[in-house]
């Protein structure tokens, strides 16, 4: 019975190809690549799905625990090791690379975390990468 005040959400059931198994379309998801190995996954809630435990980078540290504290964890860890993948500015012409793509200098390490991430977090010091999952 639909009274209109509670639409019910779809919720789509995928593959084993996949560490979720469910997908909610507003949210977004994250898988974290080791080359063209994806090694785990995250969403914007905090929740994640280790897939290689081997291959995971070992500066990121995430657990597939659902408790509140947890998810906030997850979230800035991912934040924290996106940020030091972008390019410091210390570095000579860093400012003007940035500003030349149209990114703030930021200071936050979610801030920092958004401009990596809009390159996929790529690094020429690892093969680790960061992709959406719908991409």
């Amino acid at each position: 019975m639909n009274n209109g005040l509670l639409q019910p959400k779809t919720i789509i059931e995928l593959n084993d190809n996949n560490a979720r198994n469910r997908y909610n379309p507003d949210i977004t998801y994250y898988d974290i690549m080791h080359g063209e190995r994806k090694v785990a996954e995250i969403n914007m809630r905090g929740e994640a799905a280790i897939l290689d435990e081997k291959f995971i980078p070992y500066d990121l540290y995430l657990e597939k625990d659902c408790d509140f504290d947890t998810l906030i964890n997850n979230m800035n860890n991912f934040y924290h090791w996106c940020a030091s993948r972008v390019l410091s500015l210390d570095r000579k012409y860093a400012k003007e690379i940035l500003n030349s793509i149209g990114m703030a200098q930021a200071m936050t390490d979610r801030d920092r975390a958004k401009i990596a991430l809009s390159y996929h977090c790529v690094s020429l010091t690892d093969v680790y990468w960061v992709k959406k999952s719908d991409e």
